[in-house]
Parts: structure tokens; sequence; C-alpha cells
């Protein structure tokens, strides 16, 4: 009998994103400018309760980003597309909503966040990130290919005038349960959820090999939470406190790393570990639906959803 292939424990996982129902993207200019502005198919505020993301499937749960403990809290995705925008819905479970940082292009990942990359094209290069805490605040950045091999940061960031940005089209929101407590300790929260439309042409920008979404098409993805640990100063306020769960050491001074598809290391720019984004031209999850898999050996498989 053959052996199973090497390869198949490490298979990375593999999501469905569901074309919009009728959506249609509107388009307008900027009043300081010519520059063409896209308004994506459903206003963007955080609320993963709207009929947009209705039967839209959930992610499998985040797990640790390189050990099998499991994370203390559950987090879980949702996707859409569209001509002009790929949607995502995420539900980060929580009893202690906190954020610092509300400064556009902060380094995000300072405070608890939710992070999504997106490499369009499958080389390594050029991929995008985006970060973004409770508050709504947002860092979005290039990597023309990962730190390891030599790469480096583009974003208004590290360069203000001509770094790169989603802006202006890029649309996002959170919402904290309940009643949009946050940095409160005394009240005990139970999730916050975060809602974002990234515009594809930002997405594909340098990415000259990449295609467009379509039926069947995939692109590469993963999606993580960084989670520090706290205590409550005399003041009464939230006080971030390095205590990480999942460290070789428990309880060294460093953050957890909660992510979608596991990457085998604490660093999430290793864009050929992620997970596959494969596109649908259904509106929504039909019985017949299958997840196209790569190629393994000569054979290939499909999964039935």
């Amino acid at each position: 009998m053959l052996s199973p292939s090497p390869y198949a424990a490490i298979y990375p996982r593999q999501y469905i994103a569901y074309r919009v129902d009728n959506g249609v993207a509107t388009t307008k200019t900027t009043t300081m400018s010519d520059e063409l502005l896209l308004e994506p198919a459903v206003t963007i505020d955080g609320d993963l309760e709207k009929p947009f993301w209705n039967d839209i499937p959930w992610t499998s749960d985040f797990v640790d980003i390189s050990t099998d403990t499991t994370p203390s809290q559950r987090t879980m995705v949702k996707m859409r597309w569209d001509e002009h925008f790929l949607y995502g819905g995420a539900r980060l479970a929580e009893t202690d909503v906190w954020a610092t940082l509300e400064e556009h292009n902060s380094v995000i990942f300072h405070d608890n966040d939710f992070e999504i990359f997106v490499d369009c094209e499958g080389t390594n290069h050029n991929y995008k990130e985006l970060e973004i805490n409770a508050l709504g605040t947002t860092w979005t950045l290039l990597l023309n290919k990962p730190y390891d091999d030599g790469g480096g940061e583009n974003s208004k960031r590290v360069d203000p005038e001509n770094g790169y940005d989603m802006s202006p089209s890029l649309r996002s929101g959170t919402k904290v349960y309940p009643n949009n407590a946050i940095n409160k300790p005394e009240i005990r929260n139970t999730h916050w959820t975060v809602e974002v439309a990234l515009p594809i042409s930002k997405l594909m920008e340098r990415n000259t090999l990449s295609k467009r979404p379509s039926n069947g098409h995939f692109w590469r993805i993963n999606f993580s939470r960084v989670q520090w640990a706290f205590q409550i100063n005399e003041k009464g306020q939230y006080e971030k406190k390095p205590c990480c769960q999942s460290c070789e050491k428990p309880g060294t001074a460093a953050e957890d790393n909660w992510v979608w598809s596991p990457q085998g290391k604490v660093a999430m720019h290793l864009p050929e570990r992620w997970g596959i984004l494969q596109f649908s031209s259904s509106t929504s999850p039909r019985k017949d639906d299958m997840k196209v898999h790569y190629e393994i050996g000569r054979a290939s498989c499909r999964e039935r959803v």
C-alpha cells in the first residue's frame, strides 16, 4: 500500500467565498480630486447580523499559530466578493475588550487585533496585509517579499507621501458586544466583530500576473488574531501585561497568536503556508459545492462541502 502523502498532514485550510447576490458597487469621484472612489454593495459598520451575511458559512475555528494549544477565545471568519471588493467578517469571542491605538497606520498588533493577509498571485511577492483593533483603527501595508527573504514594509507609516495604502476605497468597521462597551473592565464583554471591504484593485496592485476573482479561481489568504494578556491597574484601567499561553515556556512575556491556517512557527510572513481562498460565482452554499484541491502527486481530489 502507498503511504499517505506527508503533505496531507499540513495541507492548508480552504474556504469558498461566495459572490454577492446582485452586488454592484457604486462609483463616484471625490470632491478633492478626479480619483474614482468605489463604494461597497453594503454598509460596512461591523454588524454581521445584516442579511448580507445570512447563510454565509464561518471558517473553522482559529488555532494556535504553531502549537496544539487550544486558544482561550474562539475566532471565526466569513468571506464574500464582488467585482470590486473582497468582503470579510470576523467574530472574536472576548470577555475583556480593550484597545489604545487611534491613529491610522499605527503598529496595530501592539493592541489585541485582527489581521488579514492576501497573496492574490501566489508568488510570495507584493502581498498585502490589513490590521485592525477594536476601536476600528487600521494599518495597511504591502510586502515586496517576506522579511526573512530581505523584504520590507511599504506603507504610509514608513513613507507618508508615497507609501502603499488601501485608501480611499477601503471600508472597515468594528462592533463591541454588549452596547459597544470598550475599555470598561466593569462590563463583561462577550465578543467583538470586524467587517471590511478590501478593494480588489488595491489587493492586486503590483501583482502583474494575478487574475481577478472568478468562479473556481484561487488566492492565498490567512487570518491572524494577536492576543495580549492584561491586568487592571490602580486606576481601574486595562494595562497590557504580556504572558503568553502557548509559548514553549508558558508565561513568557509575549503575545499569543491565533490563526485560521496554522503556520508551524510564530511567523505570519510565510505566505507559502497560508490557506486557500476559492472563489465561487454562487451567491450562497449549494449541496453540490466542491472544494477543488491542488494536485497531490499525480492525483487530484475534490471534497464535498
